[in-house]
């Protein structure tokens, strides 16, 4: 064979990419010819993409020694160093390449990116060369900026704007700068802007579009954006999973679990995507056996992925199998890497298994590991309203504390109110709960009763897609807001452009709260209501909505909201739709009493089971009744029965049940005589359903507490004083009372619900009149301070 035919096919192979075929050719040819330039630098790139990239700097060194002048061969060593890892070898070799061809910009941006693996400040000083170059030339400044990002970001962003200066089409340059400001705390409506600006240079620029959604604080902005992304870049993963997880925080989690979808078939073992579709489809109610299926295979996935452990733990918390949850949580918190999740759930497990005190322990803990957490802050709040013997004095000084040490500043609202007393007012209703949930419950009589000549109505809905109750509260809304996911910054300015005269707190420190917008101030007056079980602490909270029975006479030093009360009830109860009839009273047919609670479990203080247990001894035969999420758990049932044991309550006379609809929850008390109320945190909701489902309800009115004081202010106003006992005797006295006279149970039964109907509690109309003229008063109260 002659040398060209050896060459023809040794070219062949190389371009098939048999390499080592190839290679036998080009060392015979090598023999013939040694120095022959194009032989050794096609035999040192086979060596290369063949795996021996050590040999192929080697034979590349030969080529550039025959040919110095020439910049390919350096280059080619370049190369070959750097796949062979040895990178100073392969900056030498990109100086000689740039010797050789001292205008190629692109060799001083390969040398830089070399250098940078090495030494970010090498890299620098090579880029400086390049602009040193070609100043005029914006590309050589965005690849200078690109060098410095991570070392030197202040110098990257002026490399940058001077890029876009020259060239301000460069959208590279553009999201350059966007990732730079998006690494500097603080940056973000700078970064913002940048990664705006590199979609409208170039509106098919997948990545544009990526970086411009995940910048973005407001999650109903980014799922355009990154819906842009994945239309643009069907295969971007990325893309996909930032809009799967962008559609469950805000716009429709039925819309994110297609897309957690999506990303499973570009990446089937995408455990994170699998965890949170898992996280959608229970929320959805989807047949628990078919969660847990998946769960299976997500921990076959990831055995030890803690997030894992700790949903599959939320998943048992969510159906009130606490013992098994706790199993979980301690299995997630094994390997000692904590996440927040599964610290939360902990204390959340504690709590619903009358732990309190362990839950405020825990919730401490997990203080210390995650100091920023504002959520785990107002959760400590939250549960000292659950603590035995707790004051309003002691609450009003934590909240105090806590604002003091994390409560941003006040902030002006930046425009002025219109202070004339008469005319109508911007009301803003902000929660995460308007939907099935006492709040919702509450506001529907609410909005469908305030007189909208006086009063025009904004609702902030903080839940996403909600419920039947939220697409109600759509309609009757003059101003309806999904609010899901948007940052306290943008949802204040939202709130002040929309000119808010009264701005409505609907869950004070509870779930999903908006307390750090509030201490920022985004209306001339801000009120907390029905959400929360008493002050928020902030300064800029400027009264509590209560009534006269509610919040106790005397204690008002222990509130930081100056009160607005109400003559009757704090709220309005109007019973759903779906309560069934009044049931006969179970004494009838049983012949003996039943006691019941269908509280929260984390209601069940030792002292309330305690004087329930007196009671349960006085009346021969009682039993008890005790219904809600959570006391389906053996543990929970075994730890309850023992606490009345040891206090000669045979464990037979303690029965439990969790009800799968409301509308069952409620048909329940169909086997329920006389209720039994919690303390130190009384019903509130529980305590309407009891009454209008004809069950009588026994309270304690010892509590100076906001939370202690539910029931007090619903059985007086529901038109039942006498049910409310000033003394652990008292409530003693008035169970067994009640509970001796099947008689009296039998009529209270056949007439409670009409009584309650016609009180002041179920009076929407006076209701709504009521608030309106403390509103109003507490506008022109505003408007004559100055």
């Amino acid at each position: 064979m002659d040398l060209q035919a050896m060459v023809n096919d040794a070219a062949a192979l190389h371009r098939s990419g048999r390499f080592a075929e190839a290679l036998v050719l080009y060392r015979r040819v090598l023999l013939i010819r040694p120095s022959m330039t194009s032989i050794l630098s096609l035999a040192a790139e086979a060596m290369v993409h063949g795996g021996a990239p050590g040999d192929g700097a080697r034979v590349a060194r030969r080529a550039v020694a025959v040919e110095p002048g020439k910049g390919v061969f350096h280059k080619l060593l370049a190369y070959a160093s750097t796949m062979a890892g040895d990178l100073s070898n392969a900056e030498r070799a990109y100086a000689g390449a740039f010797r050789a061809e001292p205008g190629n910009l692109d060799i001083l941006s390969d040398w830089a990116s070399v250098a940078r693996a090495r030494d970010p400040a090498a890299a620098s000083a090579v880029l400086r060369r390049l602009v040193l170059l070609v100043p005029h030339l914006g590309e050589a400044w965005r690849r200078f900026g690109e060098a410095d990002a991570a070392s030197n970001p202040e110098r990257s962003s002026r490399s940058y704007r001077v890029a876009l200066r020259i060239a301000p089409g460069d959208a590279p340059a553009w999201r350059g700068l966007g990732l730079v400001g998006l690494a500097a705390k603080g940056n973000e409506a700078n970064a913002e802007n940048a990664f705006r600006h590199a979609a409208l240079v170039a509106p098919e620029d997948s990545e544009a579009y990526r970086w411009l959604a995940t910048s973005t604080s407001e999650i109903l902005a980014a799922v355009p954006r990154f819906r842009r992304a994945s239309m643009l870049a069907p295969a971007d993963l990325t893309a996909w999973f930032g809009l799967a997880n962008a559609c469950y925080r805000g716009e429709s989690p039925e819309r994110g679990e297609r897309a957690y979808r999506r990303v499973a078939v570009l990446e089937p073992g995408h455990a994170d995507a699998y965890a949170n579709r898992l996280v959608i489809l229970t929320e959805r109610n989807t047949p628990a056996d078919a969660v847990r299926r998946g769960y299976r295979r997500l921990l076959a996935l990831a055995p030890l992925r803690e997030r894992t452990l700790a949903n599959i733990a939320k998943l048992h918390m969510d159906r009130g199998e606490n013992s098994e949850a706790e199993r979980y949580v301690r299995r997630s918190l094994v390997s000692g890497r904590f996440e927040r999740a599964s610290m939360a759930a902990l204390a959340g497990i504690y709590r619903q298994t009358r732990r309190i005190e362990a839950a405020m322990r825990q919730v401490r803990r997990s203080e210390l590991l995650f100091p920023e957490n504002a959520a785990l802050k107002s959760t400590r709040l939250m549960d000292l309203s659950y603590s035995a013997g707790v004051t309003a004095e002691q609450l009003y000084r934590a909240h105090r504390d806590w604002a003091e040490r994390w409560a941003a500043s006040e902030r002006p609202l930046g425009y002025d109110v219109d202070k004339r007393p008469d005319r109508q007012l911007r009301l803003g209703f902000l929660s995460p709960d308007l939907r099935r949930h006492p709040v919702g419950y509450f506001m529907k009589p609410l909005l469908g009763q305030l007189d909208r000549a006086g009063f025009e109505l904004f609702l902030y809905s903080d839940c996403g897609e909600g419920d039947d109750l939220t697409s109600d509260f759509r309609t009757r809304a003059d101003h309806w807001r999904d609010t899901a996911g948007l940052g306290h910054e943008p949802l204040r300015q939202r709130i002040l452009d929309d000119r808010i005269d009264i701005l409505f707190d609907l869950a004070g420190h509870s779930s999903g709260n908006r307390m750090e917008m509030f201490a920022m101030r985004a209306a001339p007056l801000q009120m907390t209501w029905m959400g929360y079980v008493g002050t928020t602490g902030l300064r800029t909270m400027d009264y509590l909505v209560t009534d006269r029975f509610q919040t106790r006479p005397g204690t008002e030093d222990w509130y930081g909201e100056r009160w607005l009360v109400l003559p009757d009830d704090y709220i309005c109860f109007e019973p759903v739709p779906e309560a069934p009839e009044v049931a006969p009273s179970p004494a009838g047919r049983n012949g003996f009493v039943t006691f019941g609670s269908f509280n929260n479990p984390a209601k069940l203080s030792d002292r309330s089971l305690d004087l329930w247990g007196r009671v349960l001894e006085q009346i021969p035969g009682s039993e008890l009744l005790l219904a809600y999420r959570g006391f389906n758990d053996p543990g929970l049932q075994r730890e309850i029965r023992e606490f009345l044991s040891a206090r000669k309550i045979e464990p037979e006379r303690i029965r439990f049940s969790v009800f799968a609809s409301h509308e069952a929850f409620l048909a329940g008390y169909g086997e329920v005589d006389i209720a039994l109320d919690t303390l130190p945190y009384s019903g509130g909701l529980t305590t309407c359903e009891a009454l209008w489902m004809g069950v009588p309800v026994v309270t304690l009115s010892t509590a100076d507490h906001f939370a202690g004081r539910h029931s007090v202010s619903h059985l007086t106003n529901a038109g039942f004083p006498e049910w409310v006992a000033d003394s652990d005797e008292a409530f003693f006295k008035v169970a067994c009372g009640l509970g001796s006279d099947p008689g009296r149970l039998a009529d209270l039964r056949a007439t409670l619900r009409q009584r309650v109907a016609d009180s002041p509690l179920c009076d929407r109309t006076h209701y709504a009149d009521a608030v309106a003229a403390a509103l109003r008063m507490a506008w022109q109260r505003y408007c004559a301070a100055d």
